[in-house]
């Protein structure tokens, strides 16, 4: 984690308050940002978490395109939380150290670019740390999470970087989190995001859900 935060902090450091500092460089993040918050209904008020924040580029993208939000942002590299504590006074950023005492739910979890990174020594094990991750973001949602990840539907891969199988993450999800999920491998051909909702209580007997 220590070369990982590393690499941001000369990244921030090089090229300022702009997507290639959090190592978004080709100006995607639009998208990405659309297939995380698709679900949410216009008009509402709602909170929202932006686990891995960086430098809360969501924060804008949500004040352009809802009404009412409650954001808070949470991110290990303190130069990003610093940055952005200063830019959005009166919003809610922590380290994670803060955010895992932290007894506080939101109405949608999001995680961008957080899992593309390969931070431990076996494929297996960051999998697993992956969804260690993933369950305790999961509990912290009132309605659903939304993660991005790396497809493995590419001809090149970087050693350093995770490519998740679409299969095996939708196999984990169904498994252990939710019957509700949806995967869009649809916006970026490199990419997919999954969405996976708290509420999968089947409403009988006309055998719907009944959060819809």
């Amino acid at each position: 984690m220590d070369e990982i935060k590393k690499s941001y902090k000369m990244s921030f450091s090089e090229h300022g308050d702009s997507p290639s500092a959090v190592q978004w460089p080709k100006g995607r993040q639009e998208d990405r940002f659309k297939a995380l918050t698709q679900f949410i209904p216009k008009g509402r008020s709602f909170s929202i978490l932006d686990f891995g924040c960086g430098l809360a580029h969501l924060k804008d993208y949500l004040d352009r395109n809802f009404s009412d939000v409650k954001y808070t942002g949470v991110d290990m590299v303190d130069e990003f939380i610093s940055f952005n504590r200063k830019k959005y006074p009166g919003t809610t950023f922590m380290m994670p150290e803060e955010f895992h005492e932290s007894t506080e739910k939101y109405d949608y979890v999001v995680a961008s670019g957080v899992f593309n990174i390969l931070y431990k020594e076996t494929l297996e094990a960051h999998q697993e740390e992956v969804f260690r991750i993933f369950k305790g973001l999961f509990l912290k949602t009132n309605d659903y999470i939304a993660v991005d990840f790396l497809t493995n539907r590419v001809d090149f891969q970087q050693p350093t970087s995770y490519h998740s199988s679409p299969e095996y993450v939708l196999q984990r999800l169904l498994n252990q989190f939710s019957r509700r999920v949806i995967i869009n491998h649809s916006y970026l051909p490199y990419e997919f995001c999954v969405t996976v909702f708290k509420d999968d209580t089947i409403s009988r007997p006309d055998n719907i859900y009944e959060s819809i």
